[in-house]
C-alpha cells in the first residue's frame, strides 16, 4: 500500500507485473514469514505465476517458501487463445492508451468499457463475458454464476502492465515453463471451475501436506 500516493495519481500506475516480482510478493512473503516464524506455501494464478517465475530465478523467496503450486501458469503468452488479447497487441493499443495519459485501465470503468465495446462491435464478438474475452473460452465454469464472478472481475491494473503484457504477447521472449493440473482447464477454470475442488485443489493440498 502506498504511503503518499492514491489511485488518482499517475505515479501510484508506474509499475508493471516486473516490480510486482521485484517487491511486493518478496515484501508480502517476508512480511507474512517474519509475523509467524515458518515457511509457507505460495499457490499462484495467472499473474501470480509470472510474478513467482521471475522472483524466484533471481534467487527470491527460495529460504521462506515451502512449496509452490502454480494455476494456469503464463510465460509463452504469443501462445493465447483470446483474439481481442491478440489484436490489442499486435495494434500497440496498450501504447496508444498510455500516450494519451491514461495510466489505469479499468475495464469495468467509462473508459474501459466503451473502449471494449469498440473492439468487440468491429469484430462482432460476443463480449458479455469479459474473463472469456481476454483469456479464451473456459470449459468448466458454470454460466449461470457468470453475473457473480463479473462483479470481482476484471480488475484494474497499470496500462504500463499491459504494455509489458503486449510485448510478451509479441514476442513469446519469455521461457515457457508450464505447470498444469488438468489438460482440459483454461485460465479461469483453475480458480472457478465447477470442479476445481475434486482437479485442482484437493491434489493441491495433498502436495502441500507432503512438505
Amino acid at each position: 500500500m502506498h504511503t503518499s500516493l492514491t489511485p488518482n495519481d499517475k505515479a501510484y500506475w508506474d509499475w508493471s507485473w516486473d516490480e510486482l516480482a521485484s517487491y511486493d510478493l518478496p515484501a508480502s512473503v517476508e512480511y507474512v514469514y517474519n509475523y509467524t516464524g515458518q515457511k509457507m506455501h505460495y499457490v499462484g494464478h495467472s499473474q501470480g505465476t509470472l510474478m513467482a517465475f521471475a522472483a524466484l530465478s533471481q534467487g527470491q523467496l527460495l529460504d521462506m517458501l515451502r512449496s509452490v503450486a502454480l494455476l494456469s501458469p503464463i510465460a509463452h503468452m504469443n501462445q493465447i487463445s483470446s483474439i481481442v488479447t491478440k489484436l490489442a497487441a499486435d495494434l500497440f493499443i496498450a501504447n496508444d492508451i498510455y500516450w494519451l495519459g491514461i495510466r489505469e485501465f479499468n475495464p469495468n470503468a467509462d473508459v474501459g468499457a466503451k473502449f471494449l465495446e469498440d473492439i468487440c462491435n468491429t469484430l462482432h464478438l460476443n463480449c458479455a463475458n469479459l474473463m472469456s474475452l481476454f483469456t479464451g473460452p473456459n470449459c468448466c465454469i458454470n454460466s449461470s454464476r457468470i453475473d457473480v464472478y463479473l462483479d470481482h472481475e476484471l480488475h484494474p491494473t497499470s496500462t504500463k502492465n499491459l504494455i509489458h503484457f503486449s510485448q510478451m504477447i509479441r514476442t513469446g521472449n519469455i521461457a515457457k515453463l508450464v505447470v498444469l493440473f488438468n489438460d482440459d482447464y483454461v485460465h479461469a477454470d483453475f480458480v472457478m471451475g465447477v470442479t476445481a475442488k475434486p482437479v485442482v485443489y484437493d491434489p493441491m493440498i495433498a502436495f502441500f501436506n507432503g512438505y
